[in-house]
C-alpha cells in the first residue's frame, strides 16, 4: 500500500477500508510505504517496494497520481509488464486513468450522488439548526482496466466500462 499524507483523513479512511477488506477476507496486512500524494515520493516508494527481497505482486495507491508514478517506475525502472507481472490500482478514477497508455484500474467516487447528498444535508441543516452532524459513506465502484490482472469472475461491463462487482 502506498499511503498518502499521514495527517489526511481521506488517506486514513482509504487505508482503513483497504486493510479491513484484506483482513476480513483472510489476507494479511500489506507492506506499507508513504507517497504523500506526491509523484516523486510515490516513485521512490515504488522503487523501495519493487527492490525488496519479496516484491509485491500488487500495489494499491491512495490516489491515481501515485499509481501513475508506480506504473512508470514498474515499467521504466524494472521492465515489468503492469497488469501481468504486477497489478497497480489507484483511487479517484481521474481522466488520466482511462488513457490507453495507462489503463489504470481505479476506484471511482460517485461525484453526482455525493454532491446531491451534500446539498441535501446543507439544506436540512439550514432549516433546522438542531440536526446532528452527518457522516455518510456513498459507495463507489472499482473500474477494472489493464493495470491490474482481470479477475476471471466478478466483473461486469456496464455502459462500456468493466466494473468489479462482489461475487
Amino acid at each position: 500500500y502506498i499511503a498518502g499524507l499521514e495527517s489526511s483523513s481521506t488517506n486514513q479512511d482509504r487505508e482503513k477500508g483497504f486493510t479491513e477488506y484484506l483482513t476480513a477476507n483472510g489476507f494479511g496486512l500489506p507492506t506499507r510505504v508513504v507517497g504523500n500524494y506526491s509523484i516523486h515520493e510515490a516513485a521512490a516508494a515504488t522503487r523501495m517496494l519493487l527492490s525488496s527481497r519479496t516484491p509485491p505482486d500488487a500495489i494499491f495507491c491512495a490516489n491515481d497520481l501515485m499509481a501513475l508514478a508506480a506504473i512508470n517506475v514498474a515499467r521504466g525502472d524494472f521492465g515489468l509488464k503492469v497488469g501481468r507481472d504486477v497489478s497497480i490500482v489507484g483511487f479517484d478514477d481521474t481522466e488520466l486513468a482511462d488513457w490507453p497508455l495507462h489503463g489504470l484500474t481505479s476506484y471511482t467516487q460517485p461525484i453526482e450522488p455525493m454532491v446531491d447528498r451534500t446539498i441535501q444535508i446543507i439544506t436540512d441543516s439550514l432549516r433546522s439548526r438542531e440536526l446532528p452532524s452527518v457522516q455518510e459513506i456513498i459507495k463507489g465502484q472499482l473500474v477494472v482496466r489493464e493495470s491490474a490482472r482481470i479477475p476471471k469472475k466478478g466483473t461486469s461491463i456496464v455502459d462500456g466500462v468493466r466494473l468489479w462487482v462482489r461475487a
